[in-house]
């Protein structure tokens, strides 16, 4: 969210009325204040943008985290602690949808593709593609975002993820799943599986 900054300078200097226009000393004046109101106006776009979760950059971004209970990890990245406030304003606001569950798997780990399977009898199950593998430090932190971002009556079987094309039955809805490999490396691989 920016405005578009205005030349003040120039504008001050083309509304001069008409008797001032020629005279360099009146033009110096209204390009003076015009300069000083282009100053004005840039600082306060800055203190206004640098302000947003997308643009908040160092300490800026540190102040977000007390609001929606998110601590930057030791040498945790901007990028990366900008996800995970998202991800944490998400789980403060769901109410444990599918839609909100993909939204959180997405901010926390940067998934590609985000499927939620209903599982018997009041559970379901994530199945995760994301673009390279998971550490151990991602694995519980998705676990603690999906666990406290579900309903409370409904339980999680498990969450998977994968890199790649992954084993799977017939009728599995995605590309990503495939059959036995037909050992040209065409096949579907195991994915990883973690127990909530």
């Amino acid at each position: 969210m920016s405005a578009t900054p205005v030349d003040h300078a120039a504008l001050a200097v083309a509304g001069l009325a008409a008797q001032f226009s020629p005279l360099p000393v009146m033009a110096g004046i209204a390009r003076a204040i015009g300069n000083r109101a282009n100053a004005l106006e840039s600082l306060w776009l800055d203190l206004r943008d640098k302000r947003t979760l997308a643009a908040a950059e160092g300490v800026n971004l540190d102040t977000f985290g007390p609001l929606v209970g998110a601590k930057r990890k030791a040498a945790q990245s901007d990028a990366s602690y900008r996800g995970a406030l998202a991800a944490a304003m998400l789980r403060n606001r769901s109410k444990g949808t599918a839609d909100e569950l993909i939204a959180i798997c997405t901010a926390v780990v940067g998934a590609t593709a985000v499927h939620v399977f209903g599982a018997f009898p009041a559970a379901f199950v994530i199945n995760l593609q994301v673009a390279a593998p998971l550490t151990a430090e991602q694995e519980v932190e998705l676990v603690a975002f999906v666990l406290a971002s579900k309903s409370v009556a409904i339980g999680v079987q498990g969450i998977a993820w994968y890199t790649g094309p992954v084993f799977g039955f017939l009728g599995y809805p995605d590309p990503p799943f495939k059959g036995y490999g037909d050992g040209a490396g065409s096949g579907g691989k195991w994915a990883h599986y973690i127990w909530p």
